[in-house]
């Protein structure tokens, strides 16, 4: 902002004092609008780089400006493709041991993809060797219903009708404690 110039001193000793008093305190009141205004245009240039704020603050777009750090190369100076490298040994998941598979299924491919001609049912001479998939899954959960049968009985001496208590292991509702601990865990999460 321009700062105006402040009138020479014999002007202002002209000027009554309850005059005077007034430009002075307008002095002070711009002088801190100033620094307001020069905070507040300050404010957009911050980001989590340049104050305590966190990255998650930063506005969209501000990431994307930062500069990434140069590119990795290899020994010949080539800039590196992500993942891993050739010649590197690969992180695998080891095979479980086919003893310990519970169902093999055997997917053949049904026509040659460069040709389109019927591909064999059997493995012929010179085909390579399959290659093996494992996917593991949990079994569905089934719940386990158990009905108790409450017999009744007539006594044959006094006519009363008696019928049988339910026993402790039911309960008092319809869920059992296992599937009450599961609901409740659902609930509480």
């Amino acid at each position: 902002m321009t700062e105006l110039p402040r009138p020479p001193e014999i002007l202002l000793a002209q000027v009554p004092p309850v005059v005077r008093a007034y430009l002075e305190a307008l002095e002070g009141v711009v002088a801190t609008l100033q620094a307001r205004v020069t905070e507040l245009e300050a404010r957009p240039r911050q980001d989590s780089s340049t104050s305590s704020r966190p990255p998650s603050s930063d506005p969209p777009g501000t990431q994307a400006q930062r500069r990434a750090p140069p590119p990795a190369t290899d020994a010949s100076g080539e800039r590196r493709r992500r993942g891993g490298q050739p010649g590197h040994p690969g992180h695998h998941r080891s095979l479980l041991p086919e003893e310990r598979v519970d169902r093999v299924v055997v997917v053949r491919p049904p026509a040659c993809r460069g040709c389109g001609s019927v591909l064999g049912v059997d493995a012929a001479a010179g085909d390579p060797a399959e290659a093996r998939v494992q996917v593991v899954e949990l079994p569905p959960v089934r719940a386990e219903v158990t009905e108790y049968r409450l017999a009744a009985r007539r006594c044959g001496a006094c006519g009363v009708v008696t019928r049988a208590a339910r026993p402790p292991e039911a309960g008092v509702g319809s869920f059992g404690p296992r599937l009450q601990a599961v609901a409740t865990l659902l609930v509480g999460r």
